[in-house]
């Protein structure tokens, strides 16, 4: 039995969820699917006729997968649990009669759920971290994500346009009124499709797995005068 390292499976999530709009749902099912995992022990029925068969077995996580490995699933869950509770590895005691094969195996179920342990810390650190994001934009910015969004006041009065969109974004006015100039063309000096705000505004969309908009964006900044 080989070793999956928490590294690896790191990477291999990483590469799973690249091109995910909706990376924070996928975390949170591959740390539900890790706790089903580790708390789910197949339980095993027993026949005069057949031989012993699981009742309920788990699947495993949705993107680390231990394949067709033999994992002691009772040792796993304990090494799993004590290194969560005091960061080390729990001691495998060898039964008197118990071959090297079923001792390497126990070792290697103890040492793998202390990897999937730190790849599991990891999820859950990754996951806080996307929460704690969030997309702040100056009235500039707000303005600019609302015309990558769709936004086309060209047609209509900027006054009156500027009462509407003071309703949706809470800002002055009369500021708006006067961005709404600025927002559809790339003259020089302007404050409003500036490098700085496009590129900020870029990454948001970016952030968000709206690739088509952010690259929209990005040649517009090449265009810029």
């Amino acid at each position: 039995m080989s070793i999956i390292t928490n590294l690896e499976l790191q990477k291999k999530f990483d590469t799973a969820i690249e091109n995910s709009v909706n990376k924070n749902i996928l975390i949170e099912n591959e740390i539900r699917e890790i706790e089903n995992y580790v708390n789910n022990i197949p339980v095993y029925s027993f026949s005069l006729k057949k031989s012993a068969k699981p009742l309920t077995m788990n699947k495993s996580p949705k993107v680390f997968d231990f394949g067709k490995t033999y994992i002691d699933r009772k040792i796993f869950n304990e090494s799993f649990h004590d290194y969560l509770r005091n960061a080390k590895p729990i001691t495998i005691e060898r039964l008197y009669d118990e071959s090297d094969e079923t001792y390497r195996i126990k070792q290697n179920s103890s040492e793998q759920a202390i990897e999937t342990f730190k790849y599991y810390e990891w999820l859950r650190i990754k996951l806080t971290k996307k929460a704690k994001q969030s997309i702040s934009f100056n009235h500039e910015e707000k303005l600019l994500a609302l015309l990558y969004l769709g936004l086309n006041t060209t047609e209509y009065d900027n006054t009156k346009c500027a009462k509407i969109l003071n309703a949706i974004i809470g800002l002055s006015e009369q500021n708006t009124r006067e961005m709404l100039s600025y927002l559809y063309n790339d003259g020089i000096n302007n404050p409003v499709r500036t490098k700085k705000h496009l590129e900020k505004v870029s990454k948001q969309f970016e952030n968000q797995g709206l690739t088509v908009i952010s690259n929209k964006i990005k040649e517009d900044i090449k265009n810029l005068k």
